[in-house]
């Protein structure tokens, strides 16, 4: 019975390795498609109240009616980073009454960089949105259509959500107890159940084909782990390093079968 039960998980782990090759092999491809954005275009803006926000876009917005929001009336062109000095920035030198929460752009979002919720980040968007990365904390990121990662999204702790409407297309999904989408159903992809820091022990890949398999963090690069005076942790940003460099953050199956 135990040698079944070890072919088995043999098939179910390189099943899983020949996956990641096939996404590493198709990532020179995605970075090829990246959209190119010489300056950042901001179209008219305004501030209009959360009743009138969640009366027009049919939206739940979780704040008083008589909140703020900053509307952006088209679509955004970002060349940088996005990040909540990105939103406070945009904010400067405006006049508004009462407490102002954030972004809504009624329109398509293209960042020629990444999406960062460093802290409470709260960002609205009625169209579809284009980025390299997106980590999800705190804030709020509602998306109306589709989202479209290069590199793919990292979600972390349980306060914040990432909620998108339409498709998500990203060939690595991180999540560490956070409310985010959990699947591409346009394109290949890794899901890693972990957050920065969390121990080897209890980090998990998971896939539609081969569920949960044990002690999966040995299917992680030693790269992606972070070492102190008792234990490995994993950690986010190595992980996403390897992947923006064009490297398969996972084992290859010649390393699986030594």
């Amino acid at each position: 019975m135990y040698e079944i039960h070890k072919k088995q998980f043999d098939m179910s782990v390189i099943t899983l390795l020949e996956k990641a090759q096939r996404i590493n092999n198709a990532m020179p491809a995605r970075m090829a498609q990246r959209p190119q954005v010489s300056e950042t275009v901001i179209p008219e803006k305004e501030f209009i109240t959360v009743k009138q926000a969640k009366e027009k876009f049919k939206i739940p917005i979780y704040l008083n009616d008589d909140d703020k929001l900053l509307l952006l009336k088209g679509d955004v062109l970002v060349k940088g980073n996005i990040s909540r000095q990105w939103t406070e920035d945009l904010m400067e030198g405006l006049h508004w009454e009462g407490d102002a929460y954030g972004i809504f752009i009624d329109g398509n979002l293209t960042v020629a960089g990444d999406i960062l919720d460093d802290n409470y980040l709260h960002l609205r968007v009625s169209g579809n949105v284009i980025c390299d990365y997106l980590f999800t904390y705190n804030g709020a990121i509602f998306i109306m259509k589709d989202l479209y990662t290069t590199f793919g999204l990292y979600g972390e702790y349980n306060d914040g959500m990432l909620d998108v409407l339409g498709n998500t297309n990203a060939p690595y999904f991180v999540e560490g107890g956070h409310y985010m989408p959990d699947e591409s159903k346009v394109t290949e992809f890794i899901f890693v159940e972990a957050e920065n820091e969390t121990e080897q022990e209890d980090c998990y890949l998971h896939d539609p084909e081969t569920g949960y398999l044990e002690e999966s963090w040995k299917l992680l690069r030693p790269e992606v782990w972070e070492e102190n005076e008792l234990f490995s942790y994993f950690s986010v940003n190595r992980f996403f390093q390897l992947v923006k460099n064009g490297e398969n953050p996972l084992i290859s199956i010649d390393t699986y079968k030594k």
